[in-house]
């Protein structure tokens, strides 16, 4: 006995198969089950049902718009899509033209998710554009023609199909002829995405070709009928026309992209099957389960308690349901319960030990979480993407590999939309004669591709990849970062010559306003009284008191003190600094400059009235001396101190007695 391919044998295999079919029906295969009892039979059914799934089976719509959306990114236009753009066209003006009409007029980026919708819900994807047209209403006598738009309300009648009226011109009272013009006007034009469920494919498996048709929808249909001026005044003549006919409508092959999912050959008639697919019959188990879960909530979540009488017990004679009335006891029980529920302090009594039984409240029992969990993770194996890319998730736990295979399969949807935006381009360029500029996606990438990032940035170091290469990986554009960097080195500039001209400002009013201190101590200490030789103070190293000159004051102290010991020096210009910190630091100068010429150790004193010689020394100025005149040559600056000139021998050493009083 043989059926469906397999074959039964002889009388043991017919009493093993009695063993377990008791009724003697068999499976037609041992693959089958009862979900496939259930599963569509032709293409346009398993629309419905993927259709269904996609819309009310969370982990399946979570499927659909993720994938939907993710590997959507950014279209640019101009230089931006390809840098060897040539200079003299005008990229600017046709840049603004196409992003405006693509972007806000047809709505590019809601129009490409809507297609996705479709490529991974149905399968297939089906698109057109929507050019706009006048309908003009033409007199068939005298040729008088008229937008239908601008008819009035009851200007014309719509009788079979046909606008009937009374042309102004002639008085012609009759059907008018039609007539669509297109408007080659930016306004209008939209991007159409039909419904998989109401289109028709007629395919030839000989050649591979398809013929597409369209099926109106019973509204429409009902709408044109009735004479809907929204309707017959701005739909396509073919839908009217497919509408009195009951017909289909046939569509043109220039103006119609179908792009499908990919799958093996077979009895698809030239359409792709649903991703979701390999999905139905899992899904079938799971709304079993959780049917079961529905009854067990509403039948057993909620305790049912029974009370009963219970025996006396010592035999059959104190079994009280055998010598009681058992209607008037379960009376008496009612009214007892009643009492209490309307009085919680109320105690009731009865004559014969009762008892409480619940039945149900055992729902928790059965719960079959963890079995609609496990069914859940095989649902989302069948659609082929990553537990987290459903549940959610920081990071994917996949490895490398199924990342890698989960990119490919957004990549073949990624050549669809890419393919829709060429059809696109291609078609409203056609219409509007406009020029084509370059235009691209920016390429898709892992979000999380670090280590791929990592690599450019290290490539790019070594001066093995450019910055265009290396900002693709990024998602940036490399005209726009050239252009941001340029702006802000710009910025960074201007920023910094007003620091520097601001820091130039304020150093030059702190030199002037130091250059007018020292200015008028100067001339305070030039007025006052020289001092006396031994004038007391002097020897410590005290600034003068009289009207000595600073710079004679500032020597005599520098050839006291240029044979000291250091810590002398260091003391003595330490009081002075507390007077006049700029008179210490010329005394500590003048020590120096001793010292360097060798005046540090003590000569014979030389002998009175001995003519003293003077020079002049690089810096030094005699008392008196004003900056511009005689000693100053050219290229002097202004300002300059000139001081005495180092005498030859060092003065005799004055004792305390010496001072003159």
């Amino acid at each position: 006995m043989s059926g469906d391919g397999f074959t039964v044998g002889g009388l043991g295999a017919a009493s093993h198969l009695q063993k377990y079919n008791r009724v003697g029906v068999r499976y037609p295969s041992p693959f089958f089950d009862l979900s496939q009892v259930y599963l569509p039979k032709n293409m346009r059914a398993l629309f419905r049902w993927a259709k269904y799934y996609a819309l009310t089976y969370g982990p399946v719509y979570a499927y659909v718009t993720k994938m939907a959306s993710y590997s959507l990114t950014e279209l640019v236009w101009g230089s931006d899509a390809d840098s060897s753009m040539s200079s003299s066209f005008d990229e600017d003006k046709w840049k603004k033209r196409w992003s405006s009409l693509m972007l806000e007029d047809m709505l590019m980026y809601e129009k490409c998710y809507q297609f996705g919708l479709h490529y991974y819900t149905f399968g297939n994807a089906y698109v057109s554009i929507h050019y706009p047209f006048d309908r003009w209403l033409i007199c068939p006598k005298c040729g008088f023609r008229k937008r239908a738009r601008e008819f009035r309300k009851k200007e014309y009648r719509w009788v079979d199909f046909r606008f009937h009226g009374e042309c102004r011109k002639c008085g012609t009272n009759g059907p008018f002829k039609v007539k669509d013009q297109l408007v080659r006007t930016s306004r209008g034009l939209r991007i159409k995405i039909w419904n998989p469920e109401r289109v028709l494919t007629f395919h030839n498996d000989a050649t591979d070709e398809t013929e597409y048709k369209y099926q109106p929808s019973e509204q429409l249909m009902r709408r044109v009928r009735r004479g809907d001026r929204r309707v017959i005044e701005r739909t396509p003549w073919a839908f009217i026309a497919a509408t009195k006919k009951r017909g289909l409508v046939t569509f043109d092959k220039r103006n119609f992209v179908h792009v499908k999912a990919p799958s093996p050959d077979g009895e698809s008639q030239g359409l792709g099957h649903p991703p979701i697919l390999a999905a139905l019959k899992d899904i079938f188990h799971v709304q079993l389960m959780k049917r079961a879960q529905e009854a067990n909530a509403i039948e057993r979540t909620i305790p049912l308690t029974m009370i009963h009488p219970l025996p006396m017990g010592g035999g059959e004679g104190w079994n009280p349901m055998m010598f009681t009335n058992l209607t008037d006891l379960l009376q008496k029980t009612q009214e007892e319960v009643s009492r209490a529920r309307m009085d919680p302090n109320y105690i009731p009594f009865s004559p014969v030990p009762m008892g409480v039984t619940p039945i149900w409240g055992d729902g928790r029992n059965l719960l079959l979480v963890p079995e609609i969990r496990g069914w859940t993770e095989m649902i989302v194996a069948d659609l082929a993407v990553p537990t987290e890319f459903i549940f959610g998730g920081l990071q994917w736990s996949g490895s490398n590999v199924s990342l890698r295979m989960l990119e490919n399969q957004i990549l073949s949807f990624t050549s669809g939309y890419k393919r829709l935006t060429k059809f696109v381009v291609e078609s409203v360029a056609r219409f509007l004669k406009w020029p084509i500029i370059p235009y691209a996606w920016t390429p898709f990438k892992m979000a999380d591709d670090i280590q791929l990032k990592q690599h450019a940035l290290m490539l790019s170091q070594m001066n093995k990849i450019g910055d265009s290469t290396l900002l693709g990986y990024f998602g940036k554009n490399p005209s726009d970062e050239h252009d941001d960097i340029k702006q802000s080195l710009k910025r960074q500039s201007e920023y910094m010559s007003i620091q520097m001209v601001e820091q130039a400002r304020a150093q030059a009013e702190a030199a002037e306003v130091q250059q007018k201190a020292q200015m008028s101590m100067q001339q305070e200490m030039g007025m006052q009284q020289p001092g006396m030789e031994g004038q007391p103070g002097a020897e410590q190293g005290m600034p003068p008191t009289g009207e000595e000159d600073p710079q004679q004051f500032a020597m005599r102290m520098a050839e006291q003190l240029a044979p000291q010991p250091d810590e002398v020096i260091e003391q003595t210009l330490t009081e002075v600094a507390q007077q006049s910190p700029e008179l210490a630091q010329q005394i500590a100068s003048m020590v120096e400059q001793i010292r360097a010429q060798g005046g540090g150790q003590e000569e014979q004193p030389q002998e009175q009235g001995a003519p003293q010689e003077e020079q002049m020394q690089p810096g030094m100025m005699q008392p008196g001396m004003q900056p511009g005149g005689p000693g100053f040559g050219p290229g002097t600056a202004p300002g300059a101190q000139m001081m005495q000139p180092q005498p030859q021998q060092l003065p005799p050493r004055r004792g305390p007695g010496s001072a003159a009083i």
